[in-house]
């Protein structure tokens, strides 16, 4: 893995199992995270969550409390 391009405090990190994309949380942020490169890229703000985001599960399914940009 590439360093990354992102200055996480605290992280949660999930391979979707399906998908095989690097998703990282980081406070109210969603992220991907590109395991070449290291580019770290938000694709979703308003995780409703604890505020250190140190817990991130991959789901198969809609999650209704993600507002995505």
């Amino acid at each position: 893995m590439a360093p990354l391009d992102y200055d996480f405090h605290t992280v949660g990190v999930e391979k979707d199992p399906i998908s095989g994309v690097l998703y990282a949380c980081s406070g109210p942020q969603l992220m991907s995270v590109n395991e070449s490169t290291g580019h770290v890229t938000t694709i979703g703000t308003g995780i409703h969550v604890d505020p250190t985001c140190s817990d991130l599960g991959a789901t198969w399914l809609y999650v209704e409390c993600l507002d995505l940009d």
